[in-house]
């Protein structure tokens, strides 16, 4: 069995199954050849797992069959931060382990078979060891080296210019109000020019439409205007435009 794991517990699982002669007609028979049964007793065996991506196949010739499965959260955080591998067959034992590789081997307790079991660690896995080397369920255990988020620039930037802002807001609060005085606007008179007047003979034309549409023309001459006050004023009326 081989168990390559990941930087967050996730693995991926290889088995490889050896028979003999009569061994591999026997398996053939009850299960090899029936891909559901396949799937059905690997669910069963490792009950404890929450596998997908299931694939199955066999060699006829080396009398092999290989079974690959994705499983999630193989390794189990721990409230420490540390991950624990302690999903492993029972009757494993450690055979040897360095760095990021271990290997344990054992005897199954259903049929009394030898099992193998290489671990992979991912590359960022440290401080990794063995709780209970001697004992029937082994647990092995590492640390995840975490590389230190580094802060954008612009995030710092925009954080000093928000605090930079706050500042001022409060200074802007505490600091006294000045009031100022209304000063009164200055008027000056201005002296009125006398309205102009029409030269003698002279004649203007006004035209215009009524609300209706009809069009008006109004003539006024230098008399009209005189008689006025050199003034003209133009109403209008509800039928006709008066002056």
């Amino acid at each position: 069995m081989q168990i390559d794991l990941d930087s967050v517990g996730d693995g991926t699982m290889e088995i490889k199954e050896h028979y003999t002669a009569q061994a591999w007609l026997r398996w053939k028979a009850s299960v090899g050849d029936h891909p559901d049964l396949v799937v059905r007793n690997k669910k069963r065996e490792f009950a404890a797992w929450e596998f997908y991506d299931f694939s199955f196949s066999k060699d006829e010739v080396s009398r092999i069959s290989e079974s690959k499965m994705k499983v999630r959260a193989l390794a189990q955080i721990a409230k420490d931060g540390n991950y624990a591998l302690d999903k492993l067959p029972s009757g494993l034992h450690l055979i040897t382990g360095k760095g990021n590789e271990w290997i344990f081997s054992g005897f199954s307790q259903e049929d009394e078979t030898e099992q193998t079991v290489h671990v992979s660690l991912p590359s960022e896995a440290t401080s990794a060891h063995v709780i209970n080397p001697d004992a029937s369920q082994t647990e092995l255990v590492y640390a995840i080296v975490r590389p230190a988020s580094k802060s954008s620039p612009l995030l710092l930037l925009s954080g000093g210019f928000g605090v930079f802002g706050v500042l001022m807001l409060g200074i802007s609060l505490r600091a006294p109000k000045i009031h100022r005085q209304l000063q009164p606007l200055s008027i000056k008179t201005v002296t009125q020019a006398p309205a102009p007047a029409l030269p003698d003979g002279s004649k203007w034309q006004l035209i215009g439409r009524t609300p209706g549409g009809r069009t008006i023309r109004l003539e006024i001459t230098n008399v009209m205007f005189s008689s006025n006050g050199d003034r003209l004023v133009l109403g209008r009326t509800r039928n006709c435009v008066m002056w």
